[in-house]
């Protein structure tokens, strides 16, 4: 795979070191200076996957560069200087290395490159999960034996639940980076409590998000009610559950799919489509103050809350249902 990266000093050789660490030894890399990036990156990144460091290039900046290279592309914030990784995704970005990932290893792989538009899909294949449709809500699933019989990197299906507080870049304007991370750190906690009552667990938890996995087999309306839950009580939530005194958002995001199974806390880097996309649909799809649903899942809406969402526009090719706006 060949990659191109804007950075503060492409000459040097301990950033070229540690970045080149984040995929295999065969990659190609083109490292660029982030200062000659309007004049170069149209032109020498033919066929390459884009990434600009976050320490050379602000958001707004890799937005407009990134439109005009014409090619995927990417952040690496090697130091967590981005305040709102979801930003970078709904200002056109289609991947995200944060410090977690940066510090992982080999992450760029081609299965990645595959799920964010860099390569072409490859629907079946070692390692890679039955196919797209793979574990859609309201298919025959198989008995779930149990997260602790799960076998690791076998595929299952599983009902995914992106989370995550609205208005983070707000909340730390008005009230202080230390109190984001404190809320932030009690919202993980409240999900995680709530997806163990419900039979699920949290798997992937960063900065700014929450993953919750739910069996397939055992779902039965309980994610999307809960989820509604949250939403028409989060002044509630807000006052009780995370001791804030203004009114707080939830995102909340649903999808089915299959993935193959790490357990928490090991996940590293999951290479799975629909892992990807509802990160994606998370990030760049969902209103704060709403419930966004995918095509997979939306057997999981109970009839009786259909009138409570509205189709949305197709997304990345999927038709998603969105709530009501509880903001």
């Amino acid at each position: 795979m060949k990659f191109a990266v804007y950075c503060i000093d492409p000459e040097n050789a301990a950033y070229r070191s540690s970045v080149s660490a984040l995929a295999a030894e065969d990659a190609d890399w083109l490292f660029l200076s982030a200062s000659s990036a309007g004049r170069t990156v149209k032109t020498k990144t033919a066929e390459r996957i884009v990434y600009f460091d976050a320490d050379a290039l602000a958001p707004a900046k890799m937005r407009e560069l990134g439109e005009k290279s014409g090619r995927p592309w990417g952040a690496i914030d090697r130091t967590g200087i981005v305040e709102d990784p979801a930003a970078l995704f709904h200002a056109g970005a289609a991947d995200y290395l944060g410090p977690p990932l940066c510090a992982a290893g080999s992450i760029l792989t081609e299965e990645r490159a595959r799920s964010i538009g860099a390569l072409p899909q490859r629907r079946e294949g070692a390692g890679a999960c039955a196919d797209a449709e793979s574990g859609a809500a309201g298919r025959e699933a198989p008995p779930f034996p149990g997260w602790s019989k799960l076998k690791a990197e076998t595929c299952y299906p599983f009902v995914f639940v992106f989370a995550a507080l609205g208005d983070q870049k707000g909340i730390g304007a008005r009230l202080g980076e230390r109190r984001l991370d404190k809320l932030r750190a009690d919202f993980s906690s409240l999900m995680e409590n709530w997806a163990e009552e419900s039979g699920g667990l949290l798997w992937i938890k960063d900065a700014a998000s929450n993953l919750l996995l739910f069996p397939a087999a055992e779902e039965r309306f309980k994610t999307v009610p809960g989820l509604l839950k949250f939403q028409l009580n989060r002044l509630l939530v807000g006052y009780e559950q995370l001791r804030m005194e203004h009114a707080v958002s939830f995102r909340f995001a649903v999808h089915s799919g299959e993935a193959p199974w790490r357990k928490p806390g090991s996940t590293g880097t999951v290479v799975s489509e629909h892992v990807n996309f509802i990160y994606h649909l998370g990030m760049k799809a969902v209103a704060d103050g709403a419930l966004g649903v995918s095509d997979n899942a939306f057997p999981l809406i109970p009839p009786a809350f259909a009138d409570l969402f509205r189709d949305g526009p197709l997304f990345e090719g999927r038709r998603v249902k969105h709530s009501k706006d509880f903001a």
